[in-house]
């Protein structure tokens, strides 16, 4: 008990010093805390196993339109992971999960603790990261947790639910080969994925034909087969790629290439919705919106262009003042100057100056 209470001093003090020296990070994680916090309150029952791939991001931007004073005061980023293993539950399997979860944990917790077993401190260590990372998704730590669980379970009379000696050895045997099967499939699956996506190699085509049937719920797979279909210059089936990819995924880039292969296809009014969805997953972001405005000058929408790059121009710089922000604002200077110098009523080149 004594060595629990100097961790968790050491761990508070640990926690002040990273505020203090990241800010930033923090800030970022608590905001996505927050997010996470108001997905499980919007709908309890959960989002689904896949939910930070796919709603997370749309209902960050939601958060951020309804509470946009409370939003200006964290650090903002795209991500696809709560960073916190009990908030990835309560989001994903709902209040439910999350209750089971922790009872779950509390009672790993006591047996630990009362076997006095060294296996006590890994796992609290391990349920320390689980506030701030996410060791769910890292397979080996999973492996490690679960032999140091059942080490320590196992010298405890009150841990001993059902020993090997009850189990067939053929019945054993047989889980193994069929767990080894599914492992070795998965591992080829991805072996073919990692080939095909090397888009130089002629047999790219039949990598992803081999494994469409499996990924073909995979919204990372989707989109980079439908990269691959546009490089043949398959745009009709780049586009049905992307557009299934959508149902499953979200993100900066796939709302990128939906908005171009929209484009090709003429559909101007889809792709400057994803233009726009873009601009918002990103928070703002200086070259995303300047890609927006890029987007209007293409499509003479000159008007909507000039009026957004003056916003974007007035907006405050980032502190890290990037070559690209600087090239970007020389554009959005020679742009409005154009607008400027082409008004015929001085009032009007006033107002838009302004």
């Amino acid at each position: 008990r004594k060595y629990i209470w100097v961790s968790l001093v050491f761990i508070l003090v640990g926690l002040i010093f990273l505020i203090i020296w990241h800010p930033t990070s923090v800030s970022g994680r608590f905001f996505i805390w927050i997010v996470c916090g108001y997905m499980i309150l919007i709908q309890p029952q959960g989002w689904g196993l896949f939910a930070f791939q796919k709603h997370y991001l749309d209902q960050q931007i939601e958060f951020i339109h309804n509470y946009p004073e409370l939003c200006s005061y964290f650090n903002i980023n795209t991500v696809h992971s709560a960073f916190n293993e009990f908030l990835n539950i309560g989001v994903s399997l709902g209040l439910a999960g999350l209750i089971l979860y922790v009872f779950l944990m509390v009672g790993l917790f006591m047996i630990l603790h009362g076997t006095k077993t060294i296996f006590l401190y890994p796992f609290i260590s391990f349920l320390v990261v689980s506030i701030s990372y996410f060791p769910f998704q890292i397979a080996p730590i999973m492996a490690i947790m679960i032999l140091l669980c059942t080490a320590g379970i196992s010298s405890s009379n009150r841990g001993k639910i059902y020993t090997l000696k009850h189990l067939n050895p053929f019945f054993i045997c047989l889980l193994t080969e069929i767990s080894a099967f599914i492992m070795i499939g998965n591992y080829q699956i991805y072996q073919k994925w990692k080939k095909a996506i090397d888009y130089k190699l002629p047999e790219s085509g039949i990598f992803f034909s081999t494994i469409h049937e499996t990924l073909q719920d995979n919204g990372l797979y989707l989109i980079s087969h439908a990269r691959y279909m546009n490089i043949t210059g398959e745009q009709d089936k780049t586009l049905e790629l992307l557009e299934r990819a959508d149902q499953f995924y979200s993100g900066i880039n796939l709302s990128c290439l939906l908005s171009s292969a929209y484009e090709r296809n003429k559909c101007l009014d889809k792709a400057e919705e994803q233009l726009k969805k873009a601009v918002l997953l990103s928070n703002g972001d200086y070259s995303m919106t300047y890609q927006l405005i890029s987007f209007y000058l293409r499509t003479n929408n000159r008007e909507k262009a000039v009026s957004l790059a003056v916003d974007l121009y007035n907006r405050p710089t980032s502190q890290a003042y990037y070559m690209d922000q600087y090239i970007i604002r020389k554009k959005l200077e020679e742009l409005i100057e154009e607008q400027l110098t082409s008004h015929e009523n001085p009032a009007d080149a006033v107002q838009t100056k302004g």
